[in-house]
């Protein structure tokens, strides 16, 4: 009777493939789709209603974001506690009354759960990954 490694080569396959997505995903957590759900600043808390869908994607060492109109894009560097970036480019379709002036993802951040705070001097931003 001829046994055949097929078998025993998909296996170890599926384990590398499995390990693989595994890996990634604990080496950069904050790679994902991610959905501002508040900002807080000095003058107060401001929850972001849902129909003010506003996104933060961040792939590999890019980060794009769309603000109340326009959508913007950077490279970026972290840390285990830092997000930094400097040159971000942005459509300028037209102004961006409610939240344009505030959004800024640099500075320190922690990941609890599916929760992803950042901090930095223009406030707080609270984002849930929603992918």
């Amino acid at each position: 009777m001829k046994s055949s490694s097929a078998p025993l080569y998909i296996t170890a396959l599926m384990v590398f493939i499995v390990y693989g997505f595994t890996a990634q995903s604990q080496s950069r957590p904050l790679d994902g789709k991610w959905k501002l759900v508040a900002i807080q600043t000095d003058t107060g808390n401001r929850s972001i209603p849902e129909t003010d869908r506003l996104f933060l994607n961040i792939s590999n060492a890019e980060i794009n974001y769309n603000l109340d109109i326009n959508s913007c894009s950077t490279q970026f560097q972290w840390s285990e506690t830092e997000i930094s970036y400097t040159n971000v480019a942005c459509t300028e379709v037209c102004c961006d009354p409610k939240y344009g002036h505030l959004i800024d993802y640099s500075g320190n951040y922690h990941i609890e759960d599916s929760l992803l705070t950042i901090e930095n001097s223009r406030g707080t931003f609270r984002l849930y990954r929603i992918e």
